[in-house]
């Protein structure tokens, strides 16, 4: 997916920013500056989902996360954000077989393989 243009990219990282300082009510506002079509751009909803982890949200957190798998399926981030959601749901078995089927096509994501290692425990 084509990356976010200025004036959008600006309200990512300042969003970005945000979280880094622990302030989600302030990412989320930047959020909701970036242009409505693009609110459903993976990058956006990244941050999103870290937004709404914080909160505890996790089926919000799985809808978000199953979004991101479908527009940027290429992405290791929207796997590894739906499993673990569904595993704070305790769902565990859920969050590993969603992940299992995908695995392969990310050899290099220490993430998922450490996440699936945990999940079977």
């Amino acid at each position: 997916m084509k990356p976010l243009d200025h004036p959008d990219r600006l309200h990512l990282e300042a969003a970005q920013g945000w979280i880094g300082l622990g302030n989600y009510i302030e990412a989320n506002e930047e959020l909701e500056q970036i242009t409505a079509q693009l609110r459903a751009h993976p990058d956006v909803l990244e941050v999103r989902w870290q937004i709404y982890a914080a909160a505890k949200k996790w089926e919000v957190c799985v809808d978000i996360a199953a979004a991101i798998t479908t527009l940027a399926p290429d992405r290791p981030l929207g796997w590894i954000h739906r499993s673990y959601a569904l595993h704070e749901l305790k769902r565990t078995e859920e969050a590993r077989d969603g992940l299992v089927p995908v695995v392969g096509k990310f050899p290099d994501d220490a993430t998922m393989r450490y996440n699936l290692a945990c999940y079977e425990c």
